[in-house]
């Protein structure tokens, strides 16, 4: 066996375990329990950062929020700016 092979076969192996480890899949929506996980209040004013980041933002810029998520930041400061680009890769 060449090493590309044995790569092959590592990257089989590990891809097995995984879905062993997983299990039959839950017919619910996997999200459901974590959801609440990711409401946050757009007007909130308890967020250290998002304080910082709304002291920087005038109703003329631009923002744009790589990695926005869920919107964390993004949905609050496009509510102070002209225009919020929210980049997430994921």
């Amino acid at each position: 066996m060449n090493a590309c092979q044995r790569w092959g076969e590592m990257v089989r192996l590990e891809h097995a375990q995984s879905e062993r480890m997983r299990g039959e899949p839950n017919p619910q929506d996997y999200w459901v329990n974590y959801a609440q996980n990711f409401v946050a209040d757009p007007r909130r004013d308890n967020d250290v950062l998002l304080d910082i980041l709304k002291q920087q933002v005038n109703p003329h810029h631009v923002v744009m929020d790589v990695g926005a998520g869920a919107g964390r930041y993004a949905i609050p400061l496009a509510m102070m700016c002209r225009q919020l680009i929210a980049v997430e890769p994921s």
